[in-house]
């Protein structure tokens, strides 16, 4: 089955350079994601998978294969949810 996800709605984000900082207001939390793991962070505004995610960033970054793509996609989200800035999109 496969598993929608989106940003979680109240975390707020801003760039800096080529990253992203980000603080959980419930926690007082800040977060600073580098060029990938942005990347990642904002192809979730709309409920996506690892997989659309993973091809995108094919795309985007040149040299990437597919596999190593959705492997890092999925270490990425699986760390997005375990902190709580990501939550199913169902």
């Amino acid at each position: 089955m496969i598993e929608l996800v989106r940003q979680n709605p109240t975390i707020e984000a801003a760039p800096l350079e080529d990253e992203l900082i980000m603080v959980q207001p419930e926690t007082s939390k800040f977060y600073m994601l580098n060029r990938t793991s942005a990347f990642i962070w904002e192809s979730l505004a709309e409920p996506t998978d690892a997989a659309g995610i993973a091809q995108k960033l094919t795309v985007s970054f040149k040299g990437v294969s597919i596999d190593q793509a959705l492997e890092d996609v999925q270490l990425a989200l699986d760390e997005m949810r375990s902190l709580n800035l990501i939550v199913a999109a169902g």
